[in-house]
């Protein structure tokens, strides 16, 4: 899915949250600035990409990763939104 917002060092493979502080997607990369004008012809500001929560939830089914799901609820503020995402982030790092 395509989202406006910065997707810089740092924020990608990130969670995107909803106003009620449910997971909605994945942050996974931006556009790229040099390939794609040669691409299309165009260049466009702020466009980050994501995986949509219907993708992620296929991937952790086809991995028997258990979650759970939530429907949307009552919109929360931005500080309370922040403090549910910190009980559902956690730092993976994968060592071959």
């Amino acid at each position: 899915m395509r989202i406006s917002a910065p997707n810089g060092l740092g924020s990608s493979d990130g969670p995107l949250f909803d106003a009620s502080g449910n997971v909605l997607a994945v942050a996974e990369g931006r556009l790229d600035a040099v390939g794609l004008p040669q691409t299309i012809g165009d260049l466009r500001a702020n466009v980050s990409l994501a995986i949509t929560s219907n993708m992620l939830q296929g991937f952790l089914d086809a991995h028997g990763v258990e979650f759970e799901t939530a429907a949307l609820g009552v919109g929360s503020s931005a500080a309370l939104v922040g403090a549910k995402a910190k009980d559902v982030v956690a730092l993976v790092e994968c060592w071959q």
